[in-house]
């Protein structure tokens, strides 16, 4: 992606973000979560994928994810723990359970005006799984969640600074997440060469230090029993030209467009939401998500 696609990409967001006529509680999918509840969820992310360009029937991703927050005043805290699992019906290739990075951090709200603004700092610890195998069950699962894409990296530490500015009127209300991600190598990817990991994915995931771009964009309606959004996400290398991803290396960038609906049942939250990757790279092997999970919200 050159730098002039990059800058529209990035003003768009802004722009769509900024004037549409909203409150920190705004619901997402897949962009960041933090906002003025309580909150502890679980979720499910079944991923299906493509060889070649076409849809496998043999081969899918699931996975889990434990997530939750709680605020104190306009200071909060958070944490993420994602699993994934290879789940293949080919019995040549074994399943796997893979643990991502750990995220914890903390964030800050203001609550006046129009417009609220959310400042977040997070960590992306070095939990996920080192080996290939690991790497891309995790990185092949993770297309509904591509706003954590750090998260599926092995042996870094992780910074993630951003800003979300949040707008509402009485039902519409948007979303604009602009954050950075910082990641630092501590140690390397497996170390078995392997014929399926490509020259050009190793070196990129081994670079020593990675800075990423955040740009997204959500907008939705809430009617009380019911809500229903769209999201754009997009996740950015501004410090080289390629991305790992797996057992691939996609060109600089990553997007992803999700769509879905949430539920109110008192303090419970269910929702049902689908993701589509929209480059080039990451529709190599990606087909699309379904995701089902629960919040509960206090």
């Amino acid at each position: 992606m050159d730098l002039a696609r990059l800058r529209t990409i990035t003003m768009t967001c802004l722009v769509v973000g900024l004037t549409l006529p909203t409150v920190c509680s705004a619901q997402t999918f897949s962009m960041d979560r933090q906002r003025d509840e309580h909150e502890f969820g679980l979720r499910f992310d079944f991923g299906f994928i493509k060889d070649d360009g076409s849809l496998r029937s043999d081969e899918a991703y699931l996975r889990t994810e434990v997530y939750g927050q709680f605020v104190s005043g306009t200071f909060g805290g958070y944490m993420s723990l994602p699993l994934a699992r290879n789940m293949s019906g080919n019995a040549n290739v074994d399943e796997r359970t893979s643990i991502g990075n750990i995220e914890v951090g903390g964030f800050w709200m203001t609550v006046a005006g129009p417009v609220d603004f959310i400042f977040r700092f997070g960590l992306s610890l070095p939990t996920a799984d080192a080996s290939l195998e690991g790497f891309s069950t995790n990185s092949y699962a993770g297309l509904a969640r591509l706003n954590d894409q750090l998260n599926v990296e092995p042996g870094i530490l992780g910074t993630r600074l951003s800003l979300s500015p949040v707008i509402s009127s009485d039902v519409l209300f948007a979303r604009l997440d602009i954050g950075f991600d910082l990641i630092f190598r501590l140690r390397d990817i497996g170390a078995v060469p392997s014929a399926a990991v490509t020259s050009r994915s190793r070196m990129a995931a081994e670079d020593d230090f990675r800075l990423y771009l955040r740009a997204n964009v959500g907008v939705g309606a809430d009617f009380d029993v019911a809500a229903v959004a769209i999201e754009f996400v997009n996740v950015i290398s501004l410090a080289d030209e390629l991305m790992p991803y797996g057992v691939i290396a996609v060109k600089r960038s990553m997007h992803a467009l999700s769509f879905g609906t949430w539920f109110t049942i008192d303090v419970v939250h269910p929702y049902l939401s689908f993701t589509v990757p929209l480059d080039a790279g990451t529709n190599r092997t990606q087909g699309f998500t379904v995701t089902t999970g629960v919040e509960v919200r206090l």
